[in-house]
């Protein structure tokens, strides 16, 4: 069984201040604590940028974490996958 874990991507511009950003579970609604063992889930999403965004150049960060009794943690929980 695998966490309850949220995809999560931030778009920060050079001085590392968000622009915009989404949370959410994959395919927006499949935690992964339903899948099946071996399951692969395909997944896209928008990220709405704020209308006030400078021209310039971003970082796009992309992670997972995991929620723990429907909490976000204080500190990182997921387990590392080999």
């Amino acid at each position: 069984m695998l966490d309850d874990t949220l995809t999560f991507a931030v778009l920060l511009d050079a001085a590392q201040q968000p622009y915009g950003s989404v949370d959410r579970y994959p395919a927006g609604f499949y935690s992964p604590i339903l899948w099946a063992s071996g399951e692969v889930v395909m997944d896209d999403f928008s990220l709405p940028i704020r209308v006030n965004a400078p021209d310039g150049i971003y970082t796009l960060r992309l992670g997972q974490y995991c929620l723990v009794n429907g909490q976000t943690p204080a500190l990182p929980c997921c387990k590392a996958v080999n």
